[in-house]
């Protein structure tokens, strides 16, 4: 930092030591088999010999349960009690938040309070701070934005303004400008109307949006001049101007 700070005492014209108004605040079915009157069941599946009477017939005939395959393709069909696809280890009907649309496919509800599959697609209510911003079917990751909002289906662009508070919105980072700076401060002081616009009397075109002033501790933060993208927070209830040794923002 500068050897000697310069207070803020110049305030930019036409209502700019005021409130400025910002833009961009912005299954398997099982049947038995028929068999004669005299057939018997046995788990050998085999058809059994005569008998020593020398019956002139096989009255012990031998046969099993036979499963019941679908006719077009030779698959299992479905059990109707329970919607389960017995041995073919199928996952049942896939409107679980295990299995939604098809087996295996999890809906993420790790950043979710409730999470819910509707046969479509995977539905969440976010927690505080994240957003579904992708919602394409069947939208299985979940709450991906730890961001407030969403810029179409992307997360918002996470600023930090230097000083240990974050601010959202659809802007890419890097960008300079009174809008930014604003949000910025609006961020440290929570209510945007605490943040001014001022000029640098040491770097002339230096401008910065700073606040709260004669508040116990004042932050400025600069977005064109010299010493753009860098912000200083006295401690105190003075303003003063950043240099190029001071943190970074945006």
């Amino acid at each position: 930092m500068r050897s000697t700070r310069f207070w803020l005492i110049l305030a930019v014209a036409s209502g700019a030591a005021g409130c400025a108004t910002i833009a961009g605040l912005d299954q398997y079915e099982k049947g038995d088999a028929e068999v004669s009157t005299d057939a018997t069941i046995d788990q050998s599946g085999d058809v059994a010999a005569k008998d020593a009477s020398n019956d002139t017939t096989q009255s012990d005939v031998v046969t099993t349960d036979v499963v019941e395959t679908d006719a077009t393709d030779g698959g299992p069909i479905p059990d109707a009690t329970d919607g389960s696809i017995g041995d073919a280890g199928d996952c049942g009907v896939p409107d679980t938040v295990k299995d939604c649309t098809m087996c295996g496919a999890k809906c993420d509800g790790t950043n979710s309070n409730n999470t819910n599959c509707n046969g479509t697609t995977c539905t969440y209510q976010c927690k505080s701070g994240f957003s579904n911003c992708n919602t394409t079917a069947p939208d299985l990751n979940g709450c991906e934005c730890a961001t407030p909002a969403c810029c179409g289906a992307s997360c918002q662009t996470t600023h930090m303004n230097g000083i240990g508070q974050n601010y959202y919105d659809c802007v890419d980072a890097g960008t300079y400008n009174q809008a930014q700076a604003l949000k910025a401060c609006t961020a440290f002081t929570n209510d945007q109307f605490a943040c001014q616009t001022f000029s640098c009397v040491s770097d002339a075109g230096d401008m910065m949006i700073c606040g709260p002033p004669d508040a116990g501790s004042c932050a400025c933060w600069t977005y064109t001049g010299l010493d753009t993208g860098h912000v200083y927070k006295s401690g105190n209830s003075n303003c003063f101007c950043p240099d190029t040794n001071d943190l970074g923002w945006n």
